[in-house]
């Protein structure tokens, strides 16, 4: 077998898993109102970092800093949206993802319009930075990771599409966030902007969490016997039962029960089933299996509490100075209720928040599970994505400052962004439809993909500082916009295709902290280049090397590919 082929076998079992029977609207239906949420995460959040240069010069001018000390806005800021993101995405897997994204939407909101008061950097510090970092990392890691529970044929599609929000928001907010200081001065438009970013309240409405639909596939089956008809033949009967077999897996709710029924009473049958014992039904089914979870925990609680107090009962009679409280506790298994009163009050202090400590357990282990740097196949894809961010975000962090220097006036500035931001959105709309057809997926290989656009984009960086007028930098504008946009869009796709599906949430909390990691220096080392050598070329040549050499790495995946198939045929061999 070739290594084309053998490379092809390893990502088309990792792509291409059977679509689970869980009723989710994989593709269809409310997935796309995910994508929705995901689209406006992208605006605002992505869209805002992005634009955040020019507020970046506006600081640096009112307080009259240096280029490295208002750069620590951005490196705080940038730390906690991606080390927070880590948390943000384990909290949703406790407490979904629609409330984690709901409190940093407020959490974003409420620093911006804290911001607009500050009277010294150091609160800007906190506001923006900290705060402000927190909300955006509560609505990134979530956003992205729903896409994917949602989708399966059309990821690149879905992909794309979420991810061109942060285009739109280049190409809008720049202008805007501009006119905004122009007609209300900063503190006012930091106000307006605090509410434009109560909207991701809305967004993390959108995203229904998938159990959402388990819970209603698993009801209507248990109620389906309920949906009795009268005066229905043999043949309609048959009809109708598979009828009702075949959307069994699409019921999404009671109310759908209730408009099938309609459309069969339009029919002339008469349903025997209302609203009401709908209704009563669901809440003896959901009576049931809490009493049903209660009895479980119950067994398991009395089970520990049968085994701490049997062996507090054998060490205590092996003794001479037993404690007769303890030495007449039952063995395990025969702890009753009045035995159960009669049982150590240190047992009981010890066991009575059992639950929580096993919450706490399972949130701890899967925030700091790393066991992926075991595998060299997202080693090579950590260490070259955090390379690529270091120069990716930097390039965009300092290009308003830089064509201040040049001396372009403060629209041709806001233009020159709204134009990459154009190019973004264009270039990931066209690659999303491209990466999904099979040819794509199977022969050229959607990380490949990926690689070519970084290492383009490293390239821009190093010929910027060829760049000096305005005519010039619409060039590298453009070429910035076309080799980010494909790289965003074929990110989250290739991190599927390279891990599979069951660990796109974990990659993602840990290629966000890693981000974190690089954003605590890189504003300031590339801010003390400023500074040192008085202009931004070798702030963008470092860039640009940057970018190249995380490119490097992940082309680099072809040869941890074809290792880990060799692995997996010897271990199969082994196991026949």
């Amino acid at each position: 077998m070739s290594t084309n082929e053998e490379e092809s076998e390893e990502l088309d079992s990792k792509e291409f898993p059977p679509l689970p029977k869980d009723g989710i609207p994989y593709d269809k239906g409310w997935a796309w109102l995910i994508v929705v949420g995901s689209f406006t995460m992208h605006a605002l959040v992505v869209g805002f970092n992005k634009s955040f240069g020019i507020l970046f010069v506006e600081f640096q001018s009112i307080f009259e800093l240096t280029s490295a000390t208002t750069s620590w806005i951005a490196a705080i800021m940038m730390t906690s949206l991606n080390l927070g993101s880590l948390v943000g995405t384990t909290l949703s897997d406790h407490f979904t993802s629609r409330r984690i994204v709901i409190i940093g939407g407020v959490l974003m909101g409420l620093a911006l319009v804290l911001s607009s008061f500050a009277s010294r950097i150091e609160y800007i510090y906190v506001t923006i930075g900290l705060v402000f970092g927190i909300g955006c990392s509560f609505s990134y890691g979530p956003s992205i990771v729903m896409v994917a529970y949602y989708f399966h044929d059309r990821m690149a599609l879905a992909n794309a599409v979420s991810v061109s929000g942060s285009g739109i928001g280049a190409f809008v907010l720049p202008p805007l966030v501009t006119a905004l200081i122009d007609a209300y001065s900063l503190k006012g438009a930091l106000i307006v902007i605090g509410a434009l970013m109560l909207h991701m309240c809305i967004a993390g409405a959108l995203f229904r969490p998938t159990s959402y639909y388990r819970h209603a596939t698993t009801m209507t089956t248990t109620t389906a016997p309920l949906l009795s008809t009268d005066g229905v033949n043999g043949r309609e009967k048959n009809r109708g039962d598979s009828q009702a077999t075949r959307e069994e897996s699409y019921h999404t709710s009671y109310d759908e029960i209730l408009y099938r029924c309609s459309k069969r009473q339009l029919r002339g049958r008469r349903v025997s089933l209302s609203h009401n014992d709908l209704y009563q039904q669901q809440q003896q089914q959901q009576q049931q299996q809490q009493q049903h979870r209660k009895q479980h925990e119950t067994f398991i609680y009395s089970s520990y509490k049968d085994l701490v107090i049997s062996t507090v009962n054998i060490r205590a009679t092996d003794g001479p100075t037993a404690d007769s409280r303890v030495t007449n506790v039952p063995a395990v298994g025969t702890l009753n209720d009045s035995d159960s009163a009669r049982a150590p009050a240190a047992v009981d202090a010890k066991f009575s928040c059992l639950p929580c400590r096993v919450k706490t357990k399972s949130f701890l282990s899967n925030l700091f599970d790393f066991s992926l740097f075991k595998s060299p196949v997202f080693v090579l894809l950590a260490l070259g994505c955090t390379l690529q961010n270091f120069g990716y975000v930097g390039q965009f962090r300092f290009f308003p400052a830089r064509m201040k220097d040049l001396g372009i006036p403060q629209m041709q500035r806001a233009l020159l962004l709204s134009i990459m931001g154009a190019m973004d959105i264009f270039s990931r709309l066209i690659i999303g439809v491209l990466a999904d057809f099979p040819f794509v997926r199977m022969r050229i290989k959607r990380y490949r993909i990926l690689a070519s656009a970084i290492f383009l984009l490293g390239l821009c960086g190093v010929l910027c500082p060829l760049a000096v007028t305005f005519q010039t930098n619409i060039i590298y504008a453009v070429s910035l916009g076309v080799c980010g946009g494909v790289n965003q869009a074929m990110m989250g796709v290739s991190v599927m295709d390279l891990l599979g599906r069951e660990m796109v949430c974990k990659a993602w909390g840990l290629l966000l902290l890693l981000y974190g990691m690089t954003n605590i220096g890189e504003p300031i080392i590339l801010g003390a280049l400023r500074d040192s050598t008085g202009n931004y070329d070798w702030t963008f040549r470092t860039c640009g090397f940057s970018v190249i050499a995380g490119s490097l790495l992940i082309f680099c995946e072809h040869f941890a590919l074809k290792r880990r198939s060799q692995l997996n045929k010897n271990k199969n061999r082994f196991c026949c």
